[in-house]
Protein backbone atom coordinates (compact mmCIF):
# COMPACT_ATOMS: atom_id res chain seq x y z
CA UNK A 1 0.00 0.00 0.00
CA UNK A 2 2.80 2.45 0.88
CA UNK A 3 4.61 1.61 -2.35
CA UNK A 4 1.47 2.35 -4.37
CA UNK A 5 0.99 5.65 -2.57
CA UNK A 6 4.61 6.60 -3.18
CA UNK A 7 4.32 5.68 -6.87
CA UNK A 8 1.15 7.76 -7.22
CA UNK A 9 2.79 10.75 -5.55
CA UNK A 10 5.83 10.45 -7.79
CA UNK A 11 3.56 10.26 -10.84
CA UNK A 12 1.64 13.32 -9.74
CA UNK A 13 4.87 15.24 -9.13
CA UNK A 14 6.23 14.24 -12.54
CA UNK A 15 3.01 15.34 -14.23
CA UNK A 16 3.09 18.65 -12.34
CA UNK A 17 6.66 19.35 -13.47
CA UNK A 18 5.79 18.49 -17.08
CA UNK A 19 2.77 20.80 -17.04
CA UNK A 20 4.82 23.63 -15.53
CA UNK A 21 7.44 23.17 -18.25
CA UNK A 22 4.76 23.26 -20.94
CA UNK A 23 3.25 26.41 -19.46
CA UNK A 24 6.67 28.06 -19.34
CA UNK A 25 7.23 27.18 -22.99
CA UNK A 26 3.87 28.70 -23.97
CA UNK A 27 4.81 31.85 -22.06
CA UNK A 28 8.18 31.99 -23.80
CA UNK A 29 6.71 31.47 -27.26
CA UNK A 30 4.18 34.19 -26.61
CA UNK A 31 6.95 36.61 -25.69
CA UNK A 32 9.00 35.66 -28.74
CA UNK A 33 5.96 36.33 -30.92
CA UNK A 34 5.69 39.80 -29.42
CA UNK A 35 2.70 39.10 -27.24
CA UNK A 36 2.65 39.96 -23.60
CA UNK A 37 1.58 36.56 -22.39
CA UNK A 38 1.33 35.46 -18.81
CA UNK A 39 3.95 36.72 -16.45
CA UNK A 40 4.88 39.86 -18.38
CA UNK A 41 4.47 42.11 -15.39
CA UNK A 42 7.76 43.26 -14.01
CA UNK A 43 8.38 43.54 -10.33
CA UNK A 44 11.65 43.95 -8.55
CA UNK A 45 12.18 41.65 -5.66
CA UNK A 46 14.94 42.62 -3.29
CA UNK A 47 16.15 40.38 -0.51
CA UNK A 48 15.58 42.00 2.88
CA UNK A 49 18.44 43.19 5.04
CA UNK A 50 18.77 41.66 8.46
CA UNK A 51 18.44 44.47 10.97
CA UNK A 52 18.02 42.42 14.12
CA UNK A 53 14.53 43.85 14.71
CA UNK A 54 12.83 40.81 13.23
CA UNK A 55 13.52 37.21 14.11
CA UNK A 56 16.10 35.25 12.18
CA UNK A 57 13.43 32.75 11.07
CA UNK A 58 11.24 35.48 9.52
CA UNK A 59 14.23 37.12 7.83
CA UNK A 60 15.44 33.77 6.49
CA UNK A 61 12.00 32.91 5.01
CA UNK A 62 11.79 36.32 3.33
CA UNK A 63 15.33 36.03 2.02
CA UNK A 64 14.70 32.53 0.63
CA UNK A 65 11.48 33.67 -1.08
CA UNK A 66 13.28 36.60 -2.70
CA UNK A 67 16.20 34.43 -3.79
CA UNK A 68 13.89 31.83 -5.35
CA UNK A 69 12.02 34.58 -7.26
CA UNK A 70 15.24 36.15 -8.51
CA UNK A 71 16.68 32.81 -9.65
CA UNK A 72 13.37 31.87 -11.26
CA UNK A 73 13.31 35.15 -13.19
CA UNK A 74 16.85 34.54 -14.44
CA UNK A 75 15.95 31.01 -15.52
CA UNK A 76 12.87 32.29 -17.40
CA UNK A 77 15.05 34.84 -19.21
CA UNK A 78 17.46 32.10 -20.24
CA UNK A 79 14.58 29.95 -21.47
CA UNK A 80 13.16 32.87 -23.47
CA UNK A 81 16.56 33.48 -25.04
CA UNK A 82 16.97 29.79 -25.86
CA UNK A 83 13.58 29.49 -27.54
CA UNK A 84 13.92 32.77 -29.44
CA UNK A 85 17.42 31.85 -30.56
CA UNK A 86 16.22 28.50 -31.89
CA UNK A 87 13.40 30.23 -33.79
CA UNK A 88 15.72 32.67 -35.53
CA UNK A 89 18.35 30.06 -36.35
Amino acid sequence: MEKQTRNLREGIETTRRELEAQLAEVDVRSRCAGGGGPGTHSTTVKPPKFDGATSWAVFHRQFEAAAVEIIGRQMRKLLIFKVCYKKSG
